[in-house]
């Protein structure tokens, strides 16, 4: 028989916890999402957190502790404040770097991570899927999934993630990898790799060619059971999104 009073004591001690989780949400203002995708984790294991259901691991705890300067003895024990001096105002207040995104001058945010004397530890950049066949659009418009915490070497204006779903660029881009793409650097040099916007695809990436004879761009994927595709020139002015600048992918 389940011992349900060592059930309920544990969901008590749990529970402030959890509060204490949600505040620092409340607080930093970011949506559940992106804050479950900085502890690498997805967000119904979020919110079984909040819900004083189950615990993180500390592996989890530490990410969030990196990313938004929490803490940790206010998130575990519920004593100091809530963050890091020397992050406190950082983290109420993020100091972000605007950068253009795209033609059509959209914007978007790189949040830097910063520790003791001003050290720069990472960057929060904003990650987006690659799609799949749906609404027919002309063009990309930016629709971010959450963020995630890089390198501050692998920042730079104008860069955004794209989590891969497909196959196509397998086996030098596996599925589930995570690319950057410099939105600012949309200039076409043949034979490299781009973020590249296809009517009735979507977003996704591919080695892009031109054909002077045809004046045609060939979307050349790396898998063999993905085929060539042909785009008119005349007709790819929103082809090009950005350059993929960096891969991580597990090996």
């Amino acid at each position: 028989m389940p011992d349900i009073s060592r059930k309920l004591e544990t969901r008590q001690l749990l529970i402030p916890f959890s509060k204490r989780l949600q505040q620092v949400i409340d607080n930093l203002g970011v949506e559940k999402k992106a804050f479950a995708l900085a502890g690498d984790i997805k967000q119904p294991t979020l919110t079984a957190y909040l819900n004083a259901q189950s615990q993180p691991s500390q592996d989890v705890v530490a990410k969030w502790i990196l990313v938004y300067g929490i803490n940790a003895n206010w998130l575990l024990t519920g004593e100091g404040p809530m963050f890091r001096e020397e992050r406190a105002e950082a983290a109420s207040k993020p100091a972000y770097q605007i950068a253009p995104f795209g033609p059509d001058g959209q914007t978007r945010r790189t949040q830097v991570v910063r520790g003791p004397d001003d050290q720069e530890l990472g960057a929060i950049i904003e990650v987006h899927a690659e799609a799949g066949p749906g609404q027919v659009k002309t063009r990309w418009e930016p629709d971010p999934i959450g963020t995630v915490c890089i390198p501050p070497e692998y920042a730079k204006p104008g860069l955004f993630g794209l989590h891969i779903k497909g196959s196509a660029m397998e086996p030098l881009i596996n599925r589930g990898a995570l690319v950057g793409v410099n939105a600012e650097d949309r200039k076409f040099v043949s034979g490299d790799i781009y973020a590249v916007f296809i009517p009735y695809e979507g977003l996704t990436t591919r080695r892009l060619f031109l054909d002077p004879d045809t004046s045609v761009y060939v979307l050349r994927s790396i898998h063999p059971d993905h085929p060539d595709m042909e785009l008119p020139v005349d007709k790819s002015e929103n082809l090009i999104v950005g350059r993929v600048v960096w891969v991580m992918q597990g090996v």
